[in-house]
């Protein structure tokens, strides 16, 4: 199974990258605090949206609220809409012996089966992660991770293009992971000419424009940021 993983390009070091340590010690939406977890996509769309959603519309958070809509520019709004770029990793994941979840039918089995509360693949995908009733979605990733599956593949809360396959290498040896490729991508904010936004054109929160070696410019929804 080919996967891909979006990270920062400051002080990046592929064993690190694929540790599972920083899920672990922040906690994600299918692991609790304490699991190393490898938060991963089937396409580069997906791990594009989810990354952008923290690294580069959160920022706009820093900004007044009403300097989105006015318009007005400064040294400070000027900094924060720069482009960034990260680093794209690509690696086959040799073991297959992840858990699907991606169905209502699907989820609603393993939620049966560990007898938590009845939920929806769509409840799995509402935001913030760490205010879902009972955190459900990390006590389901812990008890899958526990009884030794290798990682989860469900419907990611950014994209709905391919899943999100969050991976416990608790449960698998390194070598499991291979054919492993980087490359530099940089990602900008949708509207990125500062001089249209300030002639009182919308902001865009609903997406983000990827560059790399690869691709031209394009542009990658991203679902569900709000302010």
């Amino acid at each position: 199974m080919k996967l891909f993983r979006v990270v920062d390009k400051v002080d990046f070091d592929l064993g690190n990258a694929l540790s599972g340590n920083g899920a672990s010690a922040f906690g994600g939406r299918w692991n609790p605090i304490g699991t190393r977890t490898i938060y991963s996509g089937t396409e580069i769309e997906t791990v594009v949206a989810e990354k952008a959603h923290y690294a580069m519309l959160n920022r706009l958070k820093l900004v007044p609220p009403n300097t989105l809509i006015t318009g007005k520019i400064n040294s400070d709004l000027k900094k924060l809409l720069k482009p960034r770029q990260f680093v794209l990793i690509e690696f086959e994941m040799v073991d297959n012996n992840l858990c699907s979840i991606y169905d209502d039918l699907s989820l609603i089995n393993y939620l049966s089966r560990y007898q938590l509360p009845q939920y929806t693949v769509n409840d799995s995908r509402k935001s913030p992660h760490d205010l879902l009733p009972n955190q459900w979605t990390r006590i389901l990733g812990k008890t899958e991770m526990e009884l030794g599956k290798i990682g989860l593949i469900t419907k990611s809360a950014r994209s709905d293009c391919g899943y999100c396959t969050p991976l416990y290498p608790d449960n698998f040896k390194p070598k499991a992971l291979g054919s492993i490729k980087t490359s530099i991508i940089e990602m900008t904010f949708a509207n990125c000419e500062l001089e249209a936004w300030s002639k009182n054109q919308p902001f865009d929160l609903s997406g983000i424009c990827l560059t790399s070696d690869s691709f031209a410019k394009k542009y990658m929804p991203v679902l569900n940021f709000q302010l």
